[in-house]
């Protein structure tokens, strides 16, 4: 009885739930519909930005690990994500950090850094354009849908 109970616990165990056991730097995410790409936040070797994470990407099929520094505007407030490669981006995209709050997400009030509790899931709307545009005429380019990620897990 005390397995079944605990094996059940653990799968109604929330994203929030996982998130506030896994810090930022540790924290996996894939999205919703798609298994075929996944998205990792990692603690930058040479912080440039102001997180010393970086969000990387790598989707099936691809080598490559495109990997995007974070950072926040000087005014009114957004994050940004600015590719390490120039092909998938010349400017930062937007990019959104949730929390769960009961059963929807809310806004994550502060750019995630090492150490803080990984965001239940992450959006950024252009980056699906960028990796397409950024390795069109390559050998492997890379077609990932415009979804929120959620956090799967924790290394």
């Amino acid at each position: 009885m005390k397995y079944i109970l605990s094996v059940l616990g653990f799968f109604f165990m929330s994203g929030s739930a996982l998130a506030a056991q896994c810090i930022a730097e540790n924290a996996s995410y894939e999205m919703a519909t798609s298994r075929e790409a996944r998205l990792t936040l990692e603690k930058r070797a040479e912080p440039a930005g102001y997180s010393d994470l970086e969000i990387t990407v790598r989707a099936e099929g691809n080598p490559n690990r495109f990997s995007f520094y974070l950072t926040a505007s000087n005014g009114y407030g957004n994050y940004y994500a600015i590719a390490d490669d120039e092909a998938v981006s010349e400017s930062g995209m937007i990019v959104f950090f949730f929390r769960q709050q009961g059963e929807r997400l809310a806004s994550y009030e502060d750019l995630p850094a090492s150490g803080s509790p990984a965001p239940d899931a992450i959006f950024l709307p252009m980056l699906g354009s960028g990796l397409w545009y950024g390795t069109n005429g390559t050998d492997n380019p890379v077609m990932i849908p415009t979804e929120i990620w959620y956090l799967t897990g924790c290394k």
